[in-house]
């Protein structure tokens, strides 16, 4: 319910397993999608999104990098890594490395 009334969402006629094509739907209208806020944080700042059904939102769920320990990983492990606490910084998360 959402505002004391009942919402009832019917079946799209879309399926995807791209999450940009998903995006570049509700970006175009075509519907009510559920994406990461972070992924779409950019298109909501632009006014070319906003959210809907707030009462519906999923949980956050963490995310896990698991590699050997810094000092025997890899350079291209240590710059993934980088690159992950780096942009996922600005989105609240607490990286632990």
């Amino acid at each position: 319910m959402v505002g004391g009334q009942p919402v009832r969402l019917g079946r799209g006629d879309r399926h995807v397993n791209d999450g940009q094509a998903l995006k570049d739907w509700a970006v175009a209208g075509a519907g009510v999608v559920m994406k990461s806020s972070f992924d779409v944080a950019e298109e909501l700042a632009a006014g070319r999104l906003e959210t809907a059904l707030e009462a519906f939102t999923a949980e956050a769920t963490n995310l896990y990098a698991v590699s050997p320990p810094r000092s025997r990983a890899s350079r291209r492990v240590r710059m993934l890594l980088d690159h992950l606490t780096e942009g996922l910084a600005g989105i609240g998360a607490a990286p632990r490395v």
